[in-house]
């Protein structure tokens, strides 16, 4: 482990340049005239031309934060761009120019790369620690390693009955240290989790859906939030949203906005983490699978708005609401819990998952569940159903477009074909986002892997991959968890067959209030469970390895590797599709922006609302995709 930690102390500090990007450089740019100013931002955009500092009439200083050879020679070959300063015009390179910081993936790329030089000298120092002969709790021992690896050889060499083996623990060949390898685990974890926050918090608020929430917060009363009628009842989201406009400075609001998904993010890796408690090295591999399990999820990516977080905020409350029924009851624990499962539910309707895992976890016997709150959960869901049919309002059969088969049908078009009846159509959304969180098949509701190699003859790697690594992983869950059940009735509930459980409620729940329509994000707090399961699931199936015959070692050890390569590459495509939305967000700035003025002119505060934000979404420094080799970009779904 000691030369694990090590390689990830190398690593990290290359992995963090290569992820933001290199140095920029000051240079200046004559724009040819006539040029307006629209079209001189929309360039400065392009060429990723920042913090523009006029210096005469046509001539202006930038930080140029993409200095790499196309950029500039599309600079250079502008018909907009009459003269340069500070760039070889013959070699297309950078010429004298002073370098500046790096700011081509993320405006805070060198607090980034600062943040995970000073992980590396903590995980260095960690290695060092735990390589230490006789250190405290036992170190790595070569004595016992030898004693573990000469066990194995005789067992596969001379015919050792499976008794007489090492037990699975062996594997682990170190100490169990539960807070050292909780925080190896959250160290490994946080430069991802980190590059993820900051390409968020550095994402424009778009103009679709963002500016017309506003400005029902800011004009509708309150109390219109809270009726049933809304289709869409989303009360403390709304609450939440008209309070952080109250506060008045436009920036500070916006930003706030974007912790509305950015902190329940980090809450819920560290209890995420918190709660698997890896013990060893074996478990701090395995809790790091999961993490990317986490956070390659369709469920979790396709929660990533930074306008609307509804369901990562709950997923983080159904991450608290696991861990302390898992332990001990306190005096606040029952108290705790109702809050994070109203929370939940007050932000999106997909909160009320959390109430069936509590009925469940009672019924398991977990520590922290007892008969009093499992009958307030039930009365909870009893309630928020009836108060919301309670409502006057005619809700339509369908309310967005809806996947069948190989495409999707207009929810018009849906309503006049199955509006008669449409409860088979209901059973085949639920299915399907059910089968989405397993499988990552069908999408949206669409078989778009299956359509891709059967009709279009063309398997897309990246749905090659999202697809293959579902399935592995499911099949291990299934496994795991069949085997836990099953020693359940034999005796007491184990943590693990809990887990399982929960895991199985979690998803019907998800898949009965995704019956109007299929979503990726509506199978998000399935994927928390699904998430921690891939964490035991994973280490049991490691820790069998010790055991399997000598022909089989080599092929179920391949599997696992590529297992965690899978969800590993699943991971950096959630990171790039949050750049991406980030370049979404801004071209609508461009695009957009002439069009909601002329349509929109007759509403003063939404024109107030887009005159303010206008410099916030087309601000030159935000995210953009990284340009990944074809190949590769193919691979995390980039190039489809």
């Amino acid at each position: 482990m000691p030369v694990a930690l090590l390689l990830c102390a190398l690593a990290f500090p290359i992995v963090a340049r290569v992820v933001v990007g290199p140095r920029g450089a000051a240079i200046h740019v004559r724009w040819a005239q006539p040029l307006d100013a629209p079209m001189r931002q929309q360039l400065e955009a392009r060429f990723r031309l920042m913090d523009g500092q006029r210096m005469d009439s046509s001539t202006w200083r930038y930080d140029l934060a993409d200095p790499s050879t196309e950029n500039i020679r599309r600079i250079i070959s502008d018909a907009a761009v009459e003269d340069t300063d500070g760039l070889d015009r013959a070699r297309f390179s950078l010429g004298a120019a002073v370098r500046t910081g790096r700011r081509l993936r993320s405006g805070s790329g060198d607090a980034i790369v600062f943040a995970v030089d000073r992980v590396a000298l903590v995980l260095a120092a960690l290695a060092a620690i735990v390589g230490l002969p006789g250190a405290s709790g036992g170190a790595f021992s070569w004595k016992r390693a030898g004693a573990t690896v000469a066990v194995r050889v005789r067992s596969l060499t001379l015919g050792t009955p499976r008794a007489a083996t090492t037990s699975a623990s062996a594997l682990d060949l170190g100490p169990v240290r539960p807070r050292l390898w909780t925080a190896v685990t959250l160290a490994a974890a946080a430069p991802f989790v980190i590059t993820l926050c900051v390409t968020l918090w550095e994402t424009p608020i778009p103009i679709s859906e963002a500016v017309a929430l506003f400005e029902d917060v800011l004009e509708q009363p309150l109390a219109l939030f809270w009726s049933p009628n809304d289709t869409y009842y989303r009360p403390l989201f709304h609450v939440a949203l008209a309070a952080l406009w109250r506060i008045g400075d436009l920036d500070a609001t916006l930003g706030s906005i974007k912790l509305l998904t950015i902190i329940p993010i980090v809450v819920l890796v560290s209890v995420f983490v918190w709660h698997l408690r890896p013990r060893t090295a074996l478990d701090a591999a395995a809790a790091l699978v999961a993490v990317t399990v986490l956070i390659g999820s369709a469920g979790f990516r396709d929660n990533l708005e930074v306008v609307l977080p509804y369901t990562i905020v709950g997923m983080c409350m159904a991450a608290i609401v696991w861990a302390i029924l898992e332990r001990e009851p306190r005096r606040w624990t029952c108290a705790l819990v109702v809050v994070c499962a109203l929370v939940a539910i007050g932000f999106k309707e997909q909160g009320l998952v959390i109430l069936p895992v509590i009925v469940v976890a009672w019924w398991s016997r977990a520590p922290g569940a007892t008969r009093g709150l499992a009958i307030t959960a039930v009365f909870i869901g009893v309630a928020y159903v009836a108060f919301r049919l309670s409502g006057s309002a005619a809700w339509a059969p369908f309310e967005q477009d809806l996947g069948l088969g190989f495409s999707e049908i207009d929810r018009r078009d849906a309503a006049a074909r199955f509006g008669a009846f449409p409860y088979w159509i209901y059973a085949y959304n639920s299915a399907s986002t059910i089968s989405g969180v397993l499988f990552s098949e069908p999408s949206r509701g669409v078989f778009q892997a299956v359509r891709a190699f059967l009709v279009e003859r063309d398997p897309q790697p990246g749905l090659v991959v999202d697809v293959a690594s579902s399935c592995v992983l499911t099949l291990l869950i299934a496994g795991w968890g069949l085997r836990g059940v099953a020693a359940a009735r034999r005796g007491e509930w184990s943590p693990e067959g809990r887990l399982f459980l929960a895991t199985v409620a979690a998803l019907l729940a998800s898949g009965a209030l995704s019956f109007n329509y299929s979503r990726e994000r509506l199978g998000g707090m399935a994927v928390v469970f699904y998430a921690m399961a891939a964490f035991h699931a994973v280490r049991a199936a490691s820790s069998q390895l010790v055991q399997v015959a000598r022909v089989r070692l080599g092929s179920v050890a391949l599997v696992l590797i590529l297992l965690s390569a899978g969800w590993s590459i699943r991971a950096i495509a959630t990171l790039e599709w949050a750049r991406g939305h980030s370049w979404s967000n801004q071209r609508e700035w461009f695009v957009m922006l002439p069009e909601r003025e002329i349509s929109f002119a007759r509403r003063p505060t939404y024109q107030r609302l887009l005159t303010s934000m206008t410099e916030q979404g087309r601000v030159p420094s935000a995210p953009r995709p990284t340009p990944y080799p074809d190949w590769f970009a193919r691979l995390i779904g980039q190039l489809r």
